[in-house]
C-alpha cells in the first residue's frame, strides 16, 4: 500500500488589513508585496522561510511592479 504525504499550508500575514499589492518577478522565483502598513516582503516562491522585509518605505504604496 502507498503511504502519501500532504504538506499542510500555514497561513502567513504580511500586511495588516487593508489593500495589499503583489507581483511576481519575470522569472516567478519572488513575490513581492506591499501593504497599507508601509512595508514590503520579499518572498521565495516554493520556499517555506521568512520573507526579506523592507520596512522603510517613504509613502503609501499603490501599485509594485518588478523587472
Amino acid at each position: 500500500m502507498a503511504t502519501v504525504t500532504t504538506q499542510r499550508l500555514r497561513g502567513r500575514p504580511a500586511h495588516p488589513s487593508g489593500p495589499t499589492f503583489l507581483t511576481y518577478t519575470p522569472n516567478g522565483r519572488k513575490l513581492i508585496t506591499a501593504g497599507s502598513n508601509n512595508a514590503i516582503r520579499v518572498y521565495t516562491t516554493g520556499s517555506d522561510g521568512e520573507p526579506t522585509n523592507i520596512d522603510d518605505c517613504q509613502e503609501n504604496n499603490t501599485a509594485l511592479a518588478a523587472s
